[in-house]
């Protein structure tokens, strides 16, 4: 268990070098990250909080003159877990991004599981809310799986004769 000074040390951290955001081509999850060319100091970082992982930037290889530097990141479950432990040191900006996330994924929630037509009998039903983000729209497993029967194929000697008539080869 952290120190409330290494909780203090690790807030003014996150407050100069991290990031709240949402992602929005993953449903808007939030999540929070931050860069460092110190491996060690972000080491004790994550140490700290107790989430995340740290992967090697790759972007700087391209450049020689460029130091190092890794990049820690948390999912969806550890943005709360970083939220909850700093938050109270962070500074206005930092808590309006977390918040500003949190509001983002709870608006698309709403939306996702807001009441909506069956795409195939018409009834409206609330669906589930699909931890993929995506939109259901069939409200049982029965539209789901309806497919209307299709016509039987016409005779293809008599496509051709309709498409002769259809379109008169003058040449």
């Amino acid at each position: 268990m952290a120190t409330e000074a290494e909780i203090a040390w690790a807030a003014g951290l996150f407050e100069g070098e991290g990031c709240f955001d949402s992602h929005t081509l993953n449903a808007f999850r939030p999540r929070a990250s931050m860069s460092l060319t110190d491996l060690d100091i972000l080491e004790r970082f994550q140490e700290i909080v107790g989430v995340g992982k740290i992967i090697p930037s790759s972007d700087r290889s391209k450049k020689p003159n460029w130091k190092k530097s890794w990049h820690w990141y948390v999912d969806e479950e550890g943005f709360h877990v970083v939220w909850n432990l700093l938050g109270p040191w962070l500074g206005p900006r930092r808590r309006a991004a977390a918040e500003s996330a949190i509001e983002k994924r709870a608006a698309h929630v709403a939306a996702a599981t807001a009441p909506r037509p069956c795409a195939r009998c018409g009834s409206v039903f609330r669906p589930p809310f699909l931890r993929s983000g995506s939109r259901s729209m069939y409200c049982s497993q029965e539209c789901k799986r309806y497919r209307p029967s299709r016509p039987p194929k016409e005779d293809a000697s008599l496509m051709a004769l309709t498409r002769a008539v259809a379109r008169p080869n003058f040449f």
